[in-house]
C-alpha cells in the first residue's frame, strides 16, 4: 500500500471513532440517543414491565411497555431530568377499562356526553408513593386505526384516574384533544401523577380539562400481599405486586 492511501485510511478511521454515535453513543451511555436514555428494565413478565428510574441524571429515561402484551406495545413514558425527586422503580402495565357510561356519571359530564373506548387503558405506578416534582410525559395506545378517518379528532380525549400523593386521594377527569399530541399509534400529554390512563372518545367535544375526586367507593383498599405503596394504582391493574 502507498502512503498516500495509508494516510488516508489513518484519516477515515480516526472520523469514524470520532464521529457522533460510533461505538459510544451521545450521552456516553449505550442506547442513549438526542431525546435521552431507555431505563434500565428490572423484569418485563407477562405484560408487566417494571424499569428503574434515576433521579441523578442529566438525561431523560424512558419506560416502554412491553412487547408481550400487543395491545399496549406502543405505550411508554419518558421523565425528564428532575422530574423525581428520588429514584424509584417504575411498572407499566395494563388496566383494566375507565370507558364506560359510569365513568363519565362519576365525573358530572352532561347526560349527553358519553365516553367509548380508543384505545386499551394502561397503568403507570411507582414504587414509591410519590408525585412527580415536574412533569413527565405519557403515551397511551390509540386502537388500530382507532376510527380517526371517520371520528372528528376533536372528540379524542385520555381519561384518567391517577393517584394524589400529597393528599392521598384519587382524582378522576379528562384531558381535552388540545392538550395532546397525537401519533400514530398513540396520544402523548404530561401529567405529574401516577396512575391510570385511556384513549376514549367523547360524543361533544371538552375543552377544557375536567376532574374530579373520586368517590369513596373508587378508593383504593389493600388485599392481603400487596404493597400499600404500589396498591394507590396497581388496584385497577387487577396484578399483585
Amino acid at each position: 500500500m502507498s502512503p498516500a492511501k495509508i494516510i488516508l485510511l489513518a484519516f477515515c478511521l480516526t472520523g469514524c471513532i470520532k464521529s457522533s454515535g460510533f461505538m459510544k453513543s451521545k450521552g456516553g451511555a449505550i442506547g442513549a440517543n438526542a431525546d435521552g436514555i431507555r431505563a434500565q428494565v428490572q423484569a418485563d413478565k407477562g405484560g408487566v414491565l417494571t424499569a428503574v428510574i434515576s433521579a441523578n441524571t442529566s438525561l431523560a429515561q424512558t419506560v416502554n411497555a412491553s412487547t408481550s402484551d400487543s395491545s399496549i406495545s406502543h405505550a411508554s413514558v419518558t421523565f425528564p431530568p428532575g422530574s423525581l425527586a428520588i429514584s424509584t422503580s417504575v411498572t407499566i402495565e395494563q388496566g383494566a377499562a375507565l370507558a364506560a357510561p359510569a365513568f363519565a356519571s362519576e365525573l358530572g359530564l352532561d347526560s349527553a356526553n358519553s365516553v367509548s373506548s380508543a384505545g386499551t387503558a394502561i397503568v403507570i405506578s411507582a414504587a414509591q408513593n410519590v408525585n412527580a416534582v415536574t412533569p413527565f410525559t405519557i403515551a397511551v395506545p390509540l386502537g388500530d386505526g382507532a376510527g380517526l378517518a371517520d371520528t372528528d379528532p376533536n372528540l379524542l380525549v385520555v381519561i384518567y384516574r391517577c393517584w394524589h400523593a400529597d393528599t392521598n386521594t384519587v382524582v378522576m377527569g379528562v384531558i381535552p384533544h388540545s392538550e395532546l399530541t397525537i401519533k400514530a399509534n398513540t396520544l402523548e400529554f404530561s401529567t405529574k401523577f401516577f396512575g391510570q390512563y385511556q384513549a376514549a372518545y367523547t360524543t361533544q367535544p371538552v375543552t377544557t380539562r375536567v376532574k374530579a375526586t373520586s368517590s369513596a367507593a373508587s378508593q383504593p383498599s389493600a388485599p392481603a400481599g400487596w404493597s400499600s405503596a404500589k396498591i394507590n394504582c396497581r388496584h385497577l391493574a387487577l396484578t399483585p405486586v
